[in-house]
């Protein structure tokens, strides 16, 4: 395909922060707008516009009959800019770009609106040009790697470094990569948000046609007759888009019509989940292998249901099944360390030790570098070594696995990362390892009667009259309550999913509303449910974030809780909920014969 050059070199630093961008020769300003903004890592937190000699193209709803040197960027597209043009995002911060238009068409094989095909530095600094400009004039040593409060300095927080220095990188392949996911997902937002007659979707509305899946989703309760309403409410939504000529072929792509991404997060991941914890495979094969039948599917969406579906033959005996699912796996993504796990546990359960032995010797597992693409590889691995007697190799395997676990504890400060772990290898009919997250959850709903909800209000409300030490401290453990029972808030989404945060004093806080109300009163005109768990390893995973910001609304700053605070209190609170969960836990296996079964706090997965 034949594609238009632009090279957008930043104006502050030309050399270093700059992109070479290949573009369809037809392509419209809006979206030329978003491939310049995510090409920079910006995040579309303020607006953008272009300037050529004299005249501006931009939104639309900036038009006034005062401004007459602007001009729409609807319905214009490169042509109306010339061989040259300045763009800007953000008329606060000013990240303004020199960008030239090359006249040579370029063959390029791809068939996606942009590609990157060359630059310089990592992206923009969004809400933080002052902090770039004085790391470029060299007031910032360039190993920093934390906020420098006392000179009032602060860290990038859309930009994922671990020290100042990494904001000269540029690596293109792994660029290439974030873009081509993230530039179809910006220009559909940002269309969605800027056209002038869509209204934003509501899927809590009743006349949309996925209320009914939504309301059963949030009124969830675990059990097979809930699910199969779920499911089936599914597939009336499905027939209804499929009659009408708008069901899409990607799995993905329902988004488009209105669903929203946690609804269908809930089939690939929490129903298998759910059913497995209530012994349903017969539900798993039916509900799992209809949905693959229906759409195609990202490949980790792939993986996770065709291993659901493996597992659910082979613990129903149903041995040929699950092989069909590997060899149909394996067809598809040859080089996938999961279902090399697969198939080693299917060998061992079926006793073809030879087999799963000469599986392991062709991937080399005993010379091969633990990380986390094959980590489930190595749990089966060492698991079949210990069932076959072959001690030394498993104590080999068991070492490297536990380093790996030490590494990963030291870099998260999160024993957790793995609690999804299956025990491939158990000979018994349980598994004493068997501590999923939900599975945790239910036990701790079913132990912690809690008011948390209701101290959070009666205390938020004396908060805004007056704070006194006492109700601040009650405010934290009612949070901390809400947050260890996984309460759901409701935030403003980025483009990507991501929630919006709120700087106060140079810091970042995550914003959260505990009803939809409260977020539209502040001003959100399209809040999303989330819950606590999401937005801690949101927080764990960006580590840019000083804590949560609880209901701000005009005239009130809300209640601002710093994350060391909270942590602190949900560790209290684990810690005395603990010896309850063993016991009750132990009360389980003991009911399916299992006399004396040994757990301890390492067992707990907090």
């Amino acid at each position: 395909m034949q594609y238009t050059k632009i090279k957008a070199s930043c104006i502050r630093a030309k050399d270093r922060l700059n992109r070479t961008f290949l573009v369809r020769p037809d392509i419209d300003l809006e979206t030329l707008g978003c491939v310049i903004c995510t090409g920079f890592h910006a995040e579309y937190e303020h607006a953008f516009l272009f300037h050529v000699h004299k005249t501006a193209y931009v939104p639309e709803s900036w038009l006034d009959s005062f401004h007459t040197d602007f001009l729409s960027m609807r319905g214009r597209t490169l042509s109306d800019l010339g061989p040259s043009f300045r763009f800007t995002y953000d008329t606060g911060d000013d990240w303004e770009f020199d960008c030239k238009v090359y006249k040579r068409p370029v063959d390029y094989a791809s068939d996606k609106t942009a590609v990157i095909i060359d630059g310089a530095g990592t992206g923009i600094w969004e809400d933080n040009a002052w902090g770039f400009d004085r790391y470029l004039e060299g007031e910032i040593p360039p190993d920093t790697s934390e906020d420098l409060e006392d000179i009032d300095w602060y860290m990038p927080w859309n930009l994922d470094l671990d020290q100042v220095s990494d904001t000269d990188m540029f690596d293109l392949e792994d660029e290439q990569d974030r873009f081509n996911t993230l530039l179809p997902l910006d220009i559909d937002t940002y269309h969605e948000h800027n056209s002038v007659s869509s209204v934003p979707y509501d899927r809590t509305k009743e006349d949309s046609i996925w209320h009914t899946f939504h309301e059963y989703l949030d009124d969830y309760a675990p059990g097979p007759q809930e699910i199969r309403a779920i499911f089936d409410e599914f597939k009336r939504v499905c027939g209804v888009l499929k009659e009408n000529g708008e069901l899409p072929e990607r799995f993905d792509d329902l988004e488009q019509t209105g669903a929203d991404f946690s609804d269908l997060y809930f089939l690939i991941y929490d129903m298998p989940s759910q059913l497995f914890i209530e012994d349903n495979e017969e539900d798993i094969v039916s509900y799992v292998k209809e949905l693959k039948s229906m759409f195609i599917f990202e490949r980790e969406e792939y993986e996770e249901l065709t291993d659901s579906l493996a597992v659910a033959y082979n613990q129903l005996k149903e041995n040929k099944n699950a092989q069909k699912e590997l060899d149909e796996w394996r067809e598809k993504y040859p080089d996938s360390f999961n279902m090399y796990a697969r198939q080693v546990h299917l060998y061992g359960q079926i006793r073809k030790l030879k087999d799963a032995e000469a599986l392991l010797n062709k991937l080399d597992i005993m010379h091969m570098e633990i990380n986390d693409e094959n980590f489930r590889l190595f749990l089966s691995a060492a698991g079949f070594y210990r069932l076959k007697g072959s001690n030394r190799k498993a104590d080999q395997l068991e070492e490297q696995i536990e380093r790996y676990r030490e590494q990963r504890a030291e870099d998260s400060d999160d024993e957790d990362d793995y609690d999804d772990e299956d025990d491939y290898f158990d000979e018994k009919d349980y598994d004493e390892e068997d501590f999923t997250d939900r599975h945790m959850s239910d036990m701790m709903r079913r132990i912690i009667i809690s008011d948390a909800d209701r101290i959070f209000r009666e205390n938020m409300e004396k908060f805004r009259s007056g704070m006194t030490e006492e109700t601040e401290q009650a405010l934290l453990e009612a949070a901390a309550r809400s947050f260890l029972l996984n309460r759901k808030y409701w935030i403003s989404t980025k483009k990507n999913g991501d929630p919006r945060a709120r700087r106060i004093d140079g810091r970042s806080y995550i914003v959260l509303y505990t009803d939809p109300e409260t977020a539209e009163k502040d001003g959100v005109s399209e809040p999303v449910m989330s819950s606590s768990s999401e937005m801690m390893m949101y927080s764990e995973r960006r580590r840019k974030h000083t804590g949560y910001l609880i209901d701000p609304q005009p005239g009130s700053d809300g209640f601002i809780f710093r994350e060391e605070a909270l942590m602190d209190k949900l560790h209290d609170l684990m810690t005395v909920f603990t010896d309850q969960i063993i016991e009750e836990r132990k009360l389980e296996l003991q009911y399916i014969g299992i006399d004396d079964p040994d757990i301890d706090e390492d067992d707990i997965p907090f």
